[in-house]
């Protein structure tokens, strides 16, 4: 934008598309916030059909069992952080490991968990979809003070 004769004018637009990997890691940071928000147009569209998750606890569900107890969870998430993403895109097919550290509260009070996700996601159409995802609860940290 600039302003030429007391009007602001587009001078110059940036068409340029987002690379795989800066695509991904949007999605990434999109499904945090569709979970805090209990959103599940985007996690119904975003989700494939096949799509399978092995959680935390060691529990296996499907897009329609784990969409509903993504809506029926009572937790609170006060504040959520990605990080350590490593993203590899191999075609159409994309793998993402990383941390999410998140707090809040639940049945038994606050929370404080570090986990480590393994995402896969498949293009179809056009765009990225969730294929599959687990979960791990992250070990303390070796050399953290006791």
């Amino acid at each position: 934008w600039m302003k030429r004769g007391g009007r602001w004018q587009i001078v110059e637009a940036d068409t340029s598309q987002f690379t795989d990997e800066q695509t991904l890691r949007h999605i990434e940071g999109e499904w945090v916030a569709a979970l805090k928000n209990e959103d599940k147009a985007w996690l119904e569209r975003t989700f494939a059909d096949e799509y399978t998750t092995i959680g935390w606890n060691g529990k296996v569900r499907n897009k329609v069992e784990d969409i509903a107890d993504t809506l029926s969870n009572i937790d609170t998430i006060t504040t959520d952080d990605i990080s350590d993403m490593k993203v590899r895109v191999y075609g159409d097919t994309a793998i993402i490991i990383g941390r999410l550290h998140l707090t809040g509260k639940d049945k038994n009070g606050a929370f404080n968990r570090n986990y480590i996700f393994t995402d896969l996601f498949i293009r179809r159409d056009g765009r990225w979809q969730i294929i599959s995802t687990q979960t791990t609860l992250a070990a303390p940290d070796a050399t953290a003070k006791k």
